[in-house]
């Protein structure tokens, strides 16, 4: 199997205050987390796709079953709902994972194909947004300017080799990372 695609959807949904989790709030009739399943499912290179849920939340997958679904449960933060998806997947030899945020509902099969093509040249493709905006940092007791020209957003899905992803886990676990790259 050459491609996997990892969902993330094992948040506790701290910030959003609502009885329904994240992932599985409607928007125009379709769970966030549809659309994310609906452009992988799309895109012809990826031969699974792995949602990492929480298990309280599992009731809201019951009903979703595809060809190439697998369903496991997340651990306490995002880094290790990653990794335990790693090692899950160890078993299937793929060459190549993609890391998404169920969060993020704005993904495209366009933008999954840019970053699997990426990772034909390249051992990792992280998708960014450069910033425009003014930034500044807090230091101590003063605010200072940042050059924006050297900043990004980094998004999601992103693109790893999956031996290198893996073995960096392993060598370097760190659970409150913020995403993969």
């Amino acid at each position: 199997m050459s491609n996997i695609f990892i969902i993330l959807a094992g948040g506790i949904n701290k910030r959003l205050n609502s009885k329904t989790p994240k992932p599985y709030i409607k928007i125009n009739n379709k769970e966030l987390i549809q659309y994310s399943i609906d452009a992988a499912d799309s895109v012809k290179g990826i031969g699974k796709i792995l949602i990492v849920h929480n298990k309280k939340h599992l009731k809201f997958l019951k009903d979703k079953k595809f060809n190439k679904f697998i369903k496991i449960i997340g651990g306490k933060s995002r880094a290790e709902s990653a990794f335990n998806a790693l090692k899950k997947i160890k078993k299937y030899n793929c060459k190549n994972i993609l890391i998404h945020d169920a969060a993020r509902p704005n993904i495209s099969a366009a933008l999954i194909k840019k970053t699997l093509l990426s990772l034909k040249k390249n051992r990792t493709a992280i998708p960014s947004i450069k910033i425009n905006d003014s930034t500044k940092i807090k230091r101590k007791s003063s605010i200072e300017n940042m050059d924006r020209n050297k900043l990004y957003i980094t998004q999601t899905p992103q693109g790893f080799r999956f031996k290198d992803i893996y073995n960096l886990n392993l060598k370097f676990f760190d659970k409150n990372i913020s995403d993969d790259s």
